[in-house]
This record gives C-alpha cells, structure tokens and sequence, in this order.
C-alpha cells in the first residue's frame, strides 16, 4: 500500500502478551447463581404447597377438633383433666403408623393417675382391627405427630372415623418442633 511507508516492532515483549479468558470464570459463576435460585425456588414452592400440622391450634381451626395444648405445659395437663374427666376407658389413636404412642400413654396416666384404662390402637386406615376399642372406648384421643401428617391424610382419616362411628374426644400433637411453639405460642422452657 502506498499510504503506508514502513512497519516497525517497537517493543517484542508486549506484542507477546497474553490475555487470560474469563469467560469460563464468569459461566461457573452465572450456573451457581442460577443453580441456587431454582433450589431455593423449588424448596419454597414445596414447603408452600404440603400441608403439614406442626401446631395445636391447626387441629382446632382446620379440623374442629378439641385439642389438649402441648405436651408438658401447665395448661395441657389441666385441658387433659378436664376434657377426660369422668372417662375410665381411654384409646389412644395414632394419626400415622410412625408414631410411638407408649410415650402418649405415660403423659396422660401421669396426669390422670392409675384409675383410668388406656388402651393404644394404630391407625385405623392401616389397621383397621382396632376399630372396635374405639367405639367402645368412653374417650377417643387422636395423637397426631408435628410435622409428619400431612393436612390431607388426616382429612381422610376424621372422615373415616366418622363413617365407623368413632367420635373423637380430643386430639394432641405430639413429637412438636419446640422452636415453633416458643415462636408461635411464646413458650419459654
């Protein structure tokens, strides 16, 4: 070209440069950005979508079902005394098959004393034999275990009861998540 007189190389070392790529770099960091934002997405989305019993007062407000408090406090023991006054047959009815009703059992006859029978049936959508203690039973006690039944099974249940004519007196939870009951209830232990 005839514009161009000569091309020098004034310096070789910075024609030599290399130039480091970043765009691996920036792609690692968008997909982790993106990864973690679908995650917490995902996980709001199910936590919003199951309906889990984790407090007492869902039992009364969802279900109409008379429930005892929680476990261990002053007024639980004095809402067993009065709603169980008079009864000297009691089943204890698990909600779900996970649950141990042996420690149900030891809160109430510590509260009621030695004069009142108790009797334990699993529940009765998984076996059904037990349906007779609970008609025959002066009281019928539902423990229900926090955070593990599910708003839609325990529906299903209290329907079931109520067609095979098993009122229930009172239910509990049991097994509660103690941080949410001091959040909720101001409980201090």
């Amino acid at each position: 070209m005839d514009e161009i007189g000569e091309i020098r190389v004034v310096d070789e070392e910075r024609a030599a440069l290399k130039i480091k790529d970043l765009r691996f770099g920036r792609a690692f960091l968008l997909a982790t950005v993106v990864s973690l934002l679908f995650s917490v997405t995902f996980f709001l989305i199910r936590e919003l979508t199951q309906e889990k019993i984790w407090l007492p007062t869902t039992l009364t407000d969802k279900f109409g079902l008379r429930n005892l408090g929680i476990p261990g406090t002053k007024a639980y023991k004095e809402n067993v005394k009065w709603i169980l006054a008079g009864k000297k047959e009691i089943a204890i009815c698990g909600a779900e098959e996970r649950l141990e009703l042996t420690e149900v059992v030891k809160e109430m006859e510590g509260i009621l004393g030695g004069n009142v029978t108790f009797r334990t049936v699993s529940c009765p959508l998984l076996k059904p034999e037990g349906l007779s203690a609970l008609r025959t039973a002066d009281g019928v006690i539902l423990a229900v275990r926090a955070g593990g039944m599910d708003a839609k099974n325990l529906e299903l249940l209290l329907s079931f009861l109520e067609q095979q004519d098993c009122k229930v007196t009172a239910a509990t939870i049991w097994k509660e998540n103690r941080w949410l009951l001091r959040r909720y209830y101001h409980v201090k232990e």
